[in-house]
């Protein structure tokens, strides 16, 4: 891994207790031993097996992926299998979605965590492809910028494109707080600043 992440166990850990449960009770509900659990919350045990993982989340109501991946990071670079991507990739190609097996606060928290963090994949690919439109209409990064920013009213032909850019960013911005609330990172880029610059144009943060 590039960064510095969890362990399966320190996420077992964070979201027992997140649960208010005791070492022994989610043994006890996952039917492994306390010392199974505790082995492998403190890393004494490294090679928990899949069974394991599927019964402590299910004890725990929360979706697999939750203990295997950093959810609250997913635009975070990696390395996985030799292969440069992001949490949310390594997600995408080997993992998928898992079902929700039992109704908890804590399974709840990382069901909205994970499908907010759809949302913003998709909105983050909308503003990107709507940034092109209107460079494209526009003629220019330049013009672009100065039509989306509002200091230049757009023609008619660009008119479409920033008034569904300025609906979907504020759909982007509204579904982010309410990533980083429920304790997500957020990514360290902005999408239409990003393309932008992609196209030419340097973007000066304050503007």
């Amino acid at each position: 891994m590039t960064h510095a992440q969890e362990t399966i166990g320190e996420r077992i850990a964070k979201y027992r207790k997140r649960g208010g449960l005791s070492a022994e009770k989610l043994a006890e509900r996952a039917n492994l031993t306390r010392s199974v659990i505790t082995n492998i919350e403190t890393g004494r045990r490294e090679d928990a097996s899949w069974r394991e993982i599927e019964s402590i989340a299910n004890a725990l109501g929360v979706a697999p992926l939750a203990l295997v991946l950093p959810i609250d990071r997913p635009f975070d670079p990696t390395d996985f299998d030799g292969w440069t991507t992001t949490n949310y990739g390594v997600r995408s190609a080997y993992i998928g979605e898992s079902s929700m097996p039992r109704e908890s606060d804590v399974g709840n928290d990382v069901t909205t965590l994970i499908a907010q963090t759809d949302n913003l994949i998709a909105l983050r690919e909308e503003i990107r492809f709507l940034v092109d439109q209107i460079c494209d209409i526009a003629g220019g990064a330049h013009a672009a910028h100065s039509m989306i920013s509002g200091a230049l009213a757009p023609p008619d032909p660009a008119r479409d494109a920033v008034e569904q850019h300025r609906r979907v960013s504020r759909s982007y911005k509204s579904i982010l707080t309410a990533f980083v609330e429920l304790g997500g990172k957020a990514p360290h880029d902005d999408p239409t600043t990003s393309t932008l610059e992609a196209r030419g144009l340097r973007v000066n943060a304050n503007t």
